[in-house]
């Protein structure tokens, strides 16, 4: 089989993943996610072979078609050089979601979002394709942190590869973590808290009920992997 056959199928496989990941995360059919993808500039970008395409997960694809399409172009060339963050918990309709969005917050605010990929997803499957927690984003609307519609997607042993950080919110996310990617050979797998000086577990929300807990330990913690990212990049 020549170069040009499989550079053909590596695509056709690629847009099939970014089309079904696009409808999965953003709850819209396969045919809308198919028109936003095909009338996207990074549909273009993946037909003309742009350099740096292939280091990028698919997961990371849409996010760059979502939220920072204008900038592709940038976003690709510079992909090495931008921090991937994912955040992980049990269902991925609670905390690890919050985390995601209550970053994103963050990096806006300090004009950062650029710098940074970040996305969550859940160890088990208990929950795949919810909607985030009512209770989660009626926390996320008092204290006036945008959030979007998404589906609950589970962890895969490939995003111990494309990700620089996978937080998982207590010891059994970290636990299952380890197991689904294979173990930690890099040293990339940590408890959210950790960065804030706290060797503990975020309690969850869907038992306690107390989402005002959880948000305060969450919030805490990403203001703390942001200043912890921030100095490890100043440092290098």
């Amino acid at each position: 089989m020549d170069g040009e056959t499989l550079e053909k199928i590596y695509q056709e496989s690629l847009e099939e993943r970014i089309i079904a990941y696009l409808s999965e995360t953003r709850n819209i059919s396969l045919e809308e996610a198919m028109d936003t993808y095909y009338h996207s500039r990074l549909a273009d970008k993946i037909h003309c072979g742009n350099e740096g395409i292939q280091y990028l997960d698919y997961k990371v694809l849409v996010q760059i078609l979502c939220e920072t399409e204008l900038e592709s172009e940038g976003f690709i060339r510079n992909y090495r050089k931008i921090i991937k963050i994912l955040f992980i918990c049990h269902g991925n309709i609670c905390r690890s979601p919050m985390a995601e969005f209550v970053m994103k917050s963050m990096l806006a605010s300090a004009g950062l979002s650029r710098s940074y990929v970040v996305a969550s997803c859940a160890t088990s499957t208990e929950e795949i394709g919810n909607d985030i927690h009512w209770g989660t984003r009626k926390k996320l609307r008092e204290e006036g942190v945008p959030f979007s519609p998404r589906r609950a997607v589970q962890l895969r042993r490939s995003d111990y590869e494309h990700y620089d950080y996978l937080i998982g919110m207590d010891r059994n996310n970290i636990r299952n973590i380890s197991r689904i990617t294979g173990g930690d050979p890099d040293g990339k797998i940590s408890l959210l808290m950790r960065f804030a000086g706290q060797n503990r577990d975020i309690a969850d929300p869907w038992y306690t009920g107390d989402f005002d807990a959880t948000y305060r330990d969450i919030h805490e913690g990403c203001a703390a992997l942001l200043r912890y990212t921030q100095e490890k990049g100043r440092e290098t």
